[in-house]
């Protein structure tokens, strides 16, 4: 029999209330929706790091660092919540030059603004945010170990979803 692993179920559940409810999971339990913002904000760090995450972001980066904020608070992830602020940091001094190259982008219909914004600044872009969560076990670890910890308490939650199909 296949293991049923933790995180495999909550990201399905996840995708299921996203496509119910018009790509949002604001309907989601709290420890649920805790998960998948901080799973969604290291997907984009995976990407490309702080540009990417800006570039995709860029109208509602701050809202979304919040929910990872209250998220790591959640999970008692006191260094990531210490990079979160850097990071924050980092978005503000960078969003008008993202905001300015989308326009451009927009503008002409052209991606290469975003690599020409990146190139600009790409010492601090890669440089700078690196720093952020670039300590041992990172985000990932962060939340399979959050996961595996609280099992019990999220198939519960999981099961009680199931339920209200």
């Amino acid at each position: 029999m296949a293991e049923n692993y933790i995180i495999d179920d909550i990201l399905d559940a996840l995708d299921s209330l996203a496509e119910k409810h018009e790509g949002s999971i604001d309907h989601a339990p709290e420890d649920l929706r805790a998960f998948g913002a901080v799973y969604s904000f290291s997907c984009e760090l995976a990407n490309g790091g702080l540009a990417q995450f800006l570039w995709d972001n860029l109208e509602h980066w701050e809202s979304m660092l919040d929910e990872v904020k209250t998220a790591l608070h959640r999970m008692n992830a006191t260094e990531q919540s210490e990079a979160l602020k850097k990071f924050h940091a980092l978005c503000q001094t960078h969003a008008k030059g993202c905001q300015a190259a989308i326009e451009k982008a927009e503008a002409s219909q052209d991606v290469k603004y975003f690599f020409d914004w990146y190139r600009e600044n790409e010492g601090t872009l890669n440089t700078e945010d690196e720093g952020c969560f670039a300590f041992e076990g990172g985000l990932g670890d962060l939340l399979e170990n959050w996961a595996e910890s609280h099992e019990p308490q999220l198939r519960a939650t999981l099961r009680k979803l199931a339920q209200q199909k």
